[in-house]
């Protein structure tokens, strides 16, 4: 079975302004950090913390979620 219509069109038209809208976000909040430290350094550090982040707070969640569980704190 091959999807077509709407669906297709829709799908390949998010892809495409997902394709330039997410590096021009990133470039500009890259800017507005450079401009708000003036030191490349302090902002790429700023800009790789961001991805860690997104992974461990969920992670740290999830765990302190298993433990309440399992003290019987969460019902």
């Amino acid at each position: 079975m091959a999807w077509s219509g709407l669906f297709v069109n829709v799908t390949a038209a998010t892809e495409k302004k997902m394709m330039v809208v997410i590096p021009v976000t990133l470039l500009s909040i890259f800017l507005l950090l450079y401009l708000n430290f003036r030191r490349i350094t302090e902002t790429q550090i700023v800009m790789l913390s961001v991805p860690f982040a997104l992974v461990v707070i969920p992670a740290i969640y999830a765990l302190v979620k298993q433990w309440r569980l399992k003290r019987g704190l969460e019902g």
